[in-house]
């Protein structure tokens, strides 16, 4: 069956406020959409492609193609599902553009994939940051259980300090995140006198992973690995505190990537977080439903900062409540 993808073009939805990502400021989420026809059926595709992250950052290059679908191939563990793709060198969230497409039209005929019969929920952390530094975007009464706290901004130690020792006395669990951008001596200042049985990890928080051999708190935290998975996988070695990786799909592994790593049992000595990087809503939705492959809690929270039309994700008590895929269809 003949696939066309077509009419490629850029979507982009404001932050509510804009997010500090080391040097950068983030104002908006950006995204491609194009035109797909499946045989004599339409559907929308979208491409995640937020600055920071993808190589593949603007509409050129993206021309006009087209390949056929062979039902009969599918294996949901290799990329683009076993199908042939006239692309040469994908970036990852090309490929998970693909598969999400295939996926979808495989729901809208009942096929059977590695999602079928999941409920489209996901349990997932709150995530606070600060709002120039000063605020934090999210009421204290809306958190989940389990709560994400971005650290190591400039000039905020006591502020961040004074957060923790809050969530914790609330009865949360928190995960750390430092986006690498502490100094050592830093998080073990902001650290001392931390109820350590309530962080659940800290998420890379130096600049180079060798700085966590620094770090003299390292026996007693444990450590998630995202920037450096890669790195990781290729070396084929994680600082032995590892507990956790952070899984961006549309960057990392794609959907194939983690249907294998499931199927082939890659992942049973980590837990796997399904983190999002301000996706558009479909493909946010597409994460939802990997939240629901997978077990823990994920880290879902960037579409609260996105201002979309209407709320479209609801929050019930730790789950993010999704859609069908063939929902963004409609």
């Amino acid at each position: 069956m003949k696939v066309s993808l077509s009419n490629f073009r850029q979507i982009t939805i404001d932050l509510k406020t804009p997010f500090q990502v080391g040097d950068f400021l983030l104002n908006r989420s950006r995204s491609f959409q194009f035109d797909a026809i499946i045989g004599d059926e339409k559907f929308t595709g979208e491409i995640p492609s937020l600055e920071l992250f993808y190589p593949n950052d603007s509409l050129e290059g993206l021309d006009n193609f087209s390949f056929q679908l062979k039902e009969e191939e599918i294996d949901f563990t290799k990329p683009f599902f076993n199908q042939k793709i006239p692309l040469e060198n994908p970036a990852i969230n090309m490929v998970f553009a693909i598969e999400q497409l295939l996926l979808t039209y495989l729901e809208s005929h009942k096929k059977k994939t590695p999602l079928t019969n999941l409920k489209s929920e996901a349990k997932i952390n709150s995530l606070l940051t600060h709002s120039n530094e000063t605020n934090f975007l999210v009421k204290p009464n809306e958190l989940s259980s389990v709560v994400k706290v971005k650290i190591g901004r400039k000039n905020n130690n006591e502020k961040e300090r004074e957060l923790i020792h809050s969530l914790i006395a609330q009865g949360k669990t928190l995960r750390l995140d430092g986006n690498r951008m502490c100094h050592p001596s830093q998080l073990e200042e902001l650290l001392d006198q931390v109820d350590q049985s309530k962080i659940e990890y800290i998420e890379e928080p130096f600049a180079s992973l060798s700085e966590w051999e620094k770090f003299k708190l390292r026996d007693k935290f444990a450590l998630a690995i995202d920037e450096s998975f890669e790195e990781c996988i290729k070396e084929k070695n994680f600082p032995p505190e590892t507990t956790t990786l952070i899984i961006k799909p549309s960057l990392i592994l794609s959907l194939s990537g983690i249907f294998a790593a499931k199927k082939n049992h890659l992942i049973n000595n980590f837990n796997l977080v399904i983190s999002s990087s301000f996706e558009a809503p479909q493909s946010f939705n597409t994460l939802v439903s990997l939240g629901a492959f997978t077990e823990g809690y994920h880290g879902l929270g960037t579409m609260e900062h996105l201002k979309t039309k209407q709320n479209l994700f609801k929050r019930k008590g730790d789950f993010l409540q999704g859609f069908s895929l063939m929902y963004f269809q409609l």
